[in-house]
Formats: structure tokens, C-alpha cells, sequence
């Protein structure tokens, strides 16, 4: 929960810089697969790994108005030399509201557990008191918190460009600071990697230039680390089916799934798609649209208003129907997809290489039957021959931001810039050297610890005692880690090549664009209504609650809400950025 009192604490982080890695030893012990996704990243639409929001409420811990005026009476940065370490002379506390991911909430409870963290408190003099919304209450109380402005040192999120009143509405309403000027006498390495090409520059920055946050870097690889269909290839094989190609041959896989009996119990239990809400709305871009903002010839369009989308809702009543749908998927969440998945019920799901299909097959390396693997995404229904999916930004809107209520403002820039340092970077993406990763032939290479972990724990869980690097945060991500992370089980590997098969194309999907405050605001006030009647809906018909006779009254009433002033906002935010 967030503390009562206003928080009078400020942390600092360095710029980052993406790691350029150019030695010959590396470029030989990286896979053959990145030579593929360097040529396709720009292409290919693939969607990152970074799993949501997972948050822990046993850090909870009140900052009263004592310990806030110790903090903010504690010592500057030293003049001299910004990056000078230790950053303060004496102990000095800074606040940061920080979503507990789930990676790390599978065997922890806070951040202050990861041990680069408490390194960095060892090197920098700066203690973090972290705020960890609770579990499934993030966005609750991270409006709470700007509504009230009740604010901490430093926020981080990872859904900046879709605040309410937008980021410029954010800075204008004085809830957090423009970073220009304290970047620039603060933040050397990080104004050096977002300077790096012009494509980074532009997503680093608001339209006009300001520098809002510590933006999440993302590498090639992480770009390319998408989500996709995973299914259990054991069953393919057990039924002689073969890898589906488009949506008609995937209902092929499901129906066969359902009725024959692929987990060999003698019950008709499978669940031939299992997954959440969100998971099976991404089978829009089936139909050539996206659930939200799409893309059309150029034309902003709400996807889930457009004649396609009803061709999705059509073939999903008809999976209800058929039982081809877990019917609890609307009350599904990853702890129990997971279940499924292990416990031989689920068929096929939308997930991620690491989060999903990494950490369920190291759950049942003891069942060496059990096999996941991805295919590749199903040719759209438009007849385009092409595969919708959505490529990761460099920035993607994960970042950091340092509020109004920090009191030392230069320490905290300067605090969030030694995580893009070279010796920040590889304590937040590799750990602990000795424990958590060796440097051999140059290369950070993980211990046994990390890709055999002896509590069981998958690659990333493991790694999330020491590191952040397969998490989300304020840092640049590596492809060194990228490389030993899709390692961690062979079939990783395999269902990214899959996933970068045939005519991949992001044409749909919109580019991280930054409406003004009035489009914020705008946009906001339609799209709150619209959202939650769409999303009503979509269960709805898919359930058969609502027949799909009434579609064209659905958008009618969706017209009522304003939807034409919100697609007006985010267009106009669109033809800026493409015209930058």
C-alpha cells in the first residue's frame, strides 16, 4: 500500500547505454539465430517477454514525516564528478513505487532481496525503501497515488504513454519532472544510449523533445522475444496432426484435441485453448486488427468496431461452443493457466519463450513426454498471406520517472544513471559475478545456478534472485543475456525460429506515439467507457449472452461514447510521429 505521509526521498540512476558487443570471441558464441533476428527485427512484429505486473504487499512499510526529514536532509551528490562513487557521503534513504514482478515475487517478497540491489546500495550510499503495490492492484494504486499526490521519489511504470492526461499532462500538472537539463549535468551514459539512432532518440523522448524518464532499453533480441501459439507438440505427434498454417487448420488441431483424447486419461478433460482474456483477444490479429488502436491503410480505426473483428467474434463463439474454449477463461490467471498446462489439461495458449514455455517444461523435466513447442503465426483471414505481430519498441513506455516531491532531484538522475553505466548495466542484467554469472573468454557467461537452478526454479525465476535482466526497469537489456535465457530449454530456441517463419508484418499495430494533454485528456475520458463496454461485450458474445445479430448495434453504441473524437487524438499523435 501506498505510506500516508508525502515522501521527501530521491533516488539517482545513470544513464544507459546498449551494449555494443563487437569482440570476435562473442560474435562466435552467439547462436546463429541472431544473425536472423538482426535482418528480421525490423520486420519482423514479435512481441517481448516481459511478463505483467506481479506485486507483493509484505513490503508495505509507512514513510512517517521523521524519516522523511532525515532523508531529505541526507548529503548531496559530490560536485566534482557526478558518477563518483559512493554517490553520498552518508546513508541516504529515496523512495521508489515499484510493481513486484512475478519472477521475483516466486521466491521473494521485495526487491530489497535481489542481490544487485543490495550491491548497489554497497556502492552507491543510497538506500531504496521499496513501495510494492499489492498483487493485482498496480494500476489501482498507482492512480491513488497520482490522484492524491501523495507521491514517492521515483515511480516506476510501464504503461507511461497511456496515463491518464497523458505525460505531458503528467509534467504540467507538476507531478513529475522534466529530465533535460538534470540529465544532462547527471546522466552522461544515459543520454548516450538514447542517442544511439534516431529510432531510440525519438521513443526516448516526448514529441517535443523532453526526456520524461529512464527508459527500459530493449536489444535486438528482446525485441524479437515475442509471444505467440505454444502448444504441446507431444500431442501434435501422438495424433499425427501437423503444424497448423492459418486459423481453419489451427480449429483443425483443437477439435482433435478435444475429442480424441491426446493425455491418454480416458476422460474428455482437455481444454483445447487455455489462457486469459487478454491472451485470446491477441487472435484479432488473425483478422488483420489489433484489440484497441489499430492501423489501417495508414488510418487509425478501433479494432474492436471494424467488420474483421466480428469475423473474430464469429469463430470464437463458434471455439465456445464446441467446448474448443476453457470456459473459465475469463476468471483464468497465470497461476492457474500454469496448472493447466502442467497438469496435462491445456492443449494450446498464447505465451511467452521464458515466463511460459521455459518455465513449464523445466516444471515437468521429469516427464519426458511432456513437450511445448510454438508455431508459427497463423496467416491472416484478409487473404494477405501476411502474420500479424507486434515487434517490441526500443522504448516501449517502461520507465522511470523522478516525481516533484524529491528533494534532491540531481541525486536521484544521478542514482537511476549508474544502472546504464558498464558497471551498472552488468550488475543489473548479469548479477553477482561469482553467483550468479563467470566471465569466461570475455563472455558473462550464467552459472549452473541460473540454467540448472537446484531449487528447481526456471531460468528466469533463478536469475531474478541476482538480476534484473529478465525483468522489466529502468535499464538496458543485453543480448548476451537474451542469448543464455532462450538456452535455458531447446525448445525455446526452436519456437522463435518458428515464430519468425512466413510474411511477418507489424502493419497494424501503431508505433509508441504521444498524444498532447488535451488528446490525453480526450482520449482518456472516451476510451474509459468505451474500453469496459467493449471488453463486456467481447464475453458476451463470445458466450452466446449476446447473439452476434446485435454487432452492428454494439458499434452504434460505441459511436455514442465518442469513439470518433478518441480515434481523432490518437491519429493526430500518429501522423506527428510518422512526419518526425
Amino acid at each position: 500500500m501506498i505510506p500516508t505521509g508525502k515522501f521527501q526521498h530521491c533516488f539517482h540512476h545513470k544513464p544507459g547505454q546498449e551494449r555494443m558487443v563487437d569482440s570476435e570471441m562473442l560474435k562466435k558464441r552467439l547462436f546463429s539465430l541472431f544473425s536472423l533476428l538482426l535482418c528480421a527485427s525490423l520486420t519482423a512484429g514479435l512481441a517481448g517477454c516481459a511478463s505483467g505486473p506481479a506485486a507483493s504487499s509484505s513490503e508495505e512499510s509507512a514513510a512517517t514525516p521523521a524519516s522523511s526529514a532525515a532523508s531529505s536532509a541526507a548529503p548531496s551528490q559530490q560536485e566534482a564528478d557526478p558518477s563518483a562513487l559512493p554517490l553520498v557521503t552518508e546513508p541516504t534513504t529515496l523512495t521508489y513505487f515499484h510493481y513486484l514482478d512475478g519472477k521475483v515475487s516466486a521466491s521473494m517478497s521485495s526487491h530489497d532481496e535481489i542481490g544487485c540491489y543490495q550491491e548497489m546500495e554497497k556502492r552507491t550510499g543510497v538506500h531504496i525503501e521499496w513501495l510494492h503495490p499489492p498483487v493485482g492492484q498496480e494500476t489501482e494504486q498507482f492512480n491513488l497515488m497520482i490522484a492524491s499526490q501523495d507521491l514517492p521519489d521515483m515511480i516506476f511504470w510501464n504503461k507511461w504513454k497511456n496515463v491518464a492526461g497523458g505525460v505531458y499532462g503528467m509534467i504540467e500538472n507538476e507531478i513529475i519532472l522534466p529530465l533535460n537539463e538534470l540529465a544532462e549535468k547527471n546522466a552522461p551514459d544515459y543520454l548516450e544510449v538514447i542517442g544511439r539512432n534516431d529510432t531510440i532518440s525519438r521513443q526516448a523522448r516526448l514529441d517535443d523533445g523532453t526526456i520524461f524518464c529512464f527508459m527500459q532499453i530493449d536489444s535486438e533480441g528482446h525485441r524479437a522475444n515475442a509471444g505467440g501459439i505454444q502448444l504441446r507438440e507431444d500431442w501434435l505427434e501422438k495424433l499425427n496432426l501437423s503444424i497448423p498454417n492459418n486459423i481453419d487448420e489451427f480449429e483443425q488441431v483443437l477439435t482433435a484435441f478435444k475429442t480424441q483424447d491426446p493425455n491418454g486419461n480416458g476422460q474428455a478433460d482437455e481444454l483445447p485453448w487455455a489462457g486469459t482474456i487478454a491472451e485470446l483477444r491477441n487472435l484479432t490479429s488473425v483478422y488483420g486488427v489489433y484489440y484497441g488502436m489499430t492501423v489501417q491503410d495508414g488510418k487509425v480505426v478501433y479494432g474492436p468496431a471494424t467488420p474483421a473483428y466480428k469475423d473474430y467474434l464469429a469463430r470464437m463463439s463458434s471455439w465456445y461452443a464446441q467446448g474448443l474454449i476453457d470456459p473459465e477463461y475469463v476468471v483464468t490467471d497465470d497461476t492457474s493457466k500454469k496448472a493447466k498446462v502442467t497438469g496435462d489439461l491445456a492443449g494450446a495458449y498464447w505465451g511467452i519463450l521464458s515466463a511460459d514455455l521455459g518455465t513449464y517444461m523445466q516444471a515437468k523435466a521429469d516427464d519426458p513426454s511432456f513437450k511445448l513447442n510454438g508455431i508459427p503465426y497463423l496467416e491472416s483471414a484478409d487473404g494477405s498471406g501476411k502474420r500479424y505481430v507486434k515487434l517490441r519498441d526500443y522504448c516501449g513506455g517502461s520507465g522511470t520517472a523522478v516525481t516533484t516531491a524529491c528533494k534532491d532531484p540531481e541525486l536521484a538522475t544521478r542514482w537511476l544513471n549508474y544502472a546504464y553505466s558498464e558497471e551498472g548495466h552488468m550488475l543489473m542484467v548479469f548479477g553477482i559475478e561469482g553467483e550468479s554469472y563467470e566471465m569466461v573468454n570475455d563472455f558473462p557467461t550464467m552459472t549452473e545456478t541460473i540454467m540448472h537452478n537446484p531449487d528447481g526454479l526456471a531460468f528466469a525465476q533463478a536469475l531474478a534472485r541476482y538480476a534484473c535482466g529478465s525483468m522489466s526497469g529502468a535499464f538496458e537489456k543485453d543480448q548476451r543475456h537474451f542469448e543464455q535465457a532462450i538456452s535455458a530449454v531447446p525448445e525455446q530456441i526452436e519456437c522463435l525460429h518458428r515464430w519468425q517463419e512466413g510474411n511477418v508484418s507489424t502493419d497494424i499495430f501503431l508505433p509508441p506515439i504521444t498524444m498532447t494533454a488535451d488528446e490525453s485528456s480526450t482520449y482518456a475520458s472516451i476510451m474509459t467507457e468505451v474500453t469496459a463496454y467493449a471488453d463486456e461485450m467481447h464475453d458476451k458474445f463470445i458466450m452466446g449472452k449476446e447473439p452476434l445479430d446485435n454487432f452492428d448495434s454494439y458499434v452504434e453504441a460505441i459511436g455514442r461514447l465518442g469513439i470518433d473524437q478518441a480515434i481523432a487524438a490518437q491519429q493526430a499523435a500518429y501522423d506527428r510521429y510518422m512526419q518526425a
